[in-house]
């Protein structure tokens, strides 16, 4: 029992350090209105191998210019990467959420 309380604190801390963090590539004029479409990207091994491809921004807007591409660890990225930390004590997963909007 006195070891399950001694963990709260741990848990709580670990999801108090996964931080959030944006990145956002704008071309054109103004802001874009219409709604970007989501992918997650994931990495693996402690952030240094790509274990899924770059999204093609071309291919996905079908020869069409883009115009906000945005790139950020949102709050559920965090937390669905914080899982292996728990099991098996080390990064192996970090996801990340890859939005873009096409003109």
């Amino acid at each position: 029992m006195k070891r399950s309380r001694n963990l709260i604190p741990l848990i709580a801390l670990a999801l108090l350090a996964t931080g959030c963090s944006t990145m956002r590539f704008h071309e054109g004029k103004g802001a874009p209105e219409v709604v970007g479409v989501e992918e997650w990207h994931h990495i693996v091994l402690l952030g240094l191998i790509e274990a899924s491809k770059p999204v093609p921004i071309e291919d996905r807007c079908k020869g069409n210019n883009w115009s906000d591409v945005t790139t950020e660890r949102t709050f559920l990225n965090g937390l669905a990467g914080a899982v292996d930390g728990l099991i098996f004590r080390i990064d192996l997963w970090e996801p990340w959420t890859v939005r873009y909007v096409c003109k």
